[in-house]
């Protein structure tokens, strides 16, 4: 018997009706500093197998006590059949008297499932955990389901690399399907005089779906070109410049209109990808279809760039002429207006001045026009941008899947521990030895509550909630200083 030691061996319940095995796990101790306190050590246990490099017991379910390695400093001998019990516990090469040895059963799946209970009881190296057992067992528990998971996908990565080489394949083959149908569906009428009702129809579908895309992306900025070129709202606009500026901005969709069809089997392509990722949630979705959206009006976003620059430039070239026509100008190195006065003479500088700015005065309400048409679609672009945006963050932080796993009691949200006792007919009924028998504790894990769920799940790790800068969007539609 080791003196006045105090032992505690913590076993997971997933060990009853198990074979004969070794048992992996780890030991720690608190050697007593004084002459009126213990030593205590803890004997924490893992899991069970028969090929282990360093185990610390094993199971015998044998009626008699098996001997023991004498060069290993801790051994535990366990009963696992019909119950788990201790056999032998031995401590520093000392058999224990199991009258001085605390059993403790756990449920493996609750700890290492749990995400709260290694927040709540946080284990710290440099701490005596020989006296305090609970943030030294959940650590060995969760670090043991941790290296299991990673021995687990090691073992799947030839399965992932097999599943990642036919996605490839299907991928690009993704954009054969309306030549594929369209062949198949010849073949059955020139051959078999045989017309397929589905494979019409899958066909026209995909023709009705090519058209929508086409009309979406290009034949609605044409029309809204052609409304320009005219007689907008009832204006009359500089007929020449309004005529050039919708061939311009038509040559761009006619651009726009050809880079998709050469670009066609990599977005199929790309679309089937992102409908994989759509299996990752709602919020990844959203996401997608935010990206597609910037993706899908990148033309519409360089008709704003073109029409803010224009727009912008004559405003600026009204104001340098406005101040030359009063004999003031600009000096970029004092950073203010100066007088330039020739003596009173009108000079050809001011002639030119007016005709400049005559011309241009003329021609702003045209170039407004057409910029106040790209400003208003880009503000309702960054408006649904903005909608999703925080769509992505509502479904981010909201607490629905928390308050779910909270109802269901899952384990995961599993934080509270307490300990129960197991009465002492049930120890000594399956016990081989009845005279010196340990105690026996359950460790039970309880649903924290939804309250500090909550608090425990807000972590750095979400995104800040999206505010769009107002100020920055009203002085970049006024002046133009900055683009949308």
């Amino acid at each position: 018997m080791l003196g006045f030691a105090t032992v505690t061996v913590v076993a997971p319940i997933q060990l009853e009706a198990e074979d004969n095995s070794y048992l992996s796990g780890c030991y720690i101790s608190s050697f007593a500093s004084g002459n009126n306190e213990r030593a205590s050590h803890v004997v924490v246990i893992t899991c069970a197998g028969s090929h282990l490099t360093s185990p610390i017991g094993r199971i015998n379910n044998e009626k008699r006590s098996g001997g023991h390695s004498s060069s290993r400093s801790v051994w535990v001998d366990l009963q696992t059949q019909p119950h788990v019990m201790l056999q032998s516990v031995t401590i520093l090469q000392k058999n224990v008297s199991l009258s001085e040895v605390n059993l403790v059963l756990y449920d493996s799946r609750e700890i290492s499932e749990s995400e709260l209970v290694g927040k709540k009881f946080l284990y710290e190296e440099e701490k005596d955990h020989g006296n305090d057992i609970v943030p030294y067992f959940v650590h060995c528990v969760q670090r043991e389901s941790r290296d299991h998971e990673t021995r687990v996908s090691r073992t799947r990565e030839s399965w992932t690399k097999l599943l990642l080489l036919i996605i490839r394949s299907f991928l690009v083959l993704s954009w054969l399907p309306k030549i594929a149908l369209g062949s198949l569906h010849s073949v059955l009428v020139k051959r078999f005089d045989y017309s397929s009702s589905a494979l019409q129809q899958l066909l026209l579908r995909i023709t009705q779906i090519e058209t929508l895309e086409e009309e979406l992306l290009a034949g609605s900025v044409e029309r809204l070109l052609q409304w320009l070129s005219g007689v907008p709202a009832g204006l009359k606009l500089n007929q020449p410049l309004t005529q050039a500026l919708s061939a311009f901005f038509s040559y761009h969709v006619h651009l726009w209109r050809l880079y998709l069809e050469l670009a066609d089997p990599l977005l199929r392509s790309l679309a089937w990808v992102l409908v994989w990722l759509g299996m990752c949630g709602a919020s990844v979705q959203v996401a997608i279809l935010s990206d597609l959206l910037d993706l899908a009006t990148l033309h519409l976003y360089c008709f704003y760039v073109y029409g803010a620059r224009i727009h912008m430039l004559q405003i600026s070239l009204l104001g340098s002429q406005w101040r030359a026509f009063r004999g003031r100008k600009w000096n970029p190195l004092k950073q203010r207006v100066d007088s330039h006065d020739k003596g009173g003479h009108v000079s050809l500088t001011r002639v030119l001045t007016a005709v400049v700015f005559t011309l241009v005065i003329f021609l702003l309400p045209t170039t407004t026009i057409y910029y106040l048409v790209f400003v208003l679609l880009r503000v309702g672009l960054n408006l649904m941008r903005g909608a999703m945006s925080l769509t992505v963050w509502l479904l981010n932080i909201n607490p629905l899947y928390l308050v779910l796993l909270n109802l269901s009691a899952s384990n995961r949200v599993k934080g509270d521990i307490y300990f129960s006792t197991v009465s002492a007919p049930e120890v000594n009924k399956h016990s081989v030895c009845p005279v010196a028998a340990p105690l026996v504790l359950h460790l039970h894990t309880w649903p924290t509550a939804l309250s500090e769920v909550l608090v425990h799940a807000h972590t750095d790790d979400f995104p800040p909630k999206p505010s769009p800068d107002w100020k920055l969007i009203f002085s970049s539609i006024m002046f133009g200083e900055n683009l949308l």
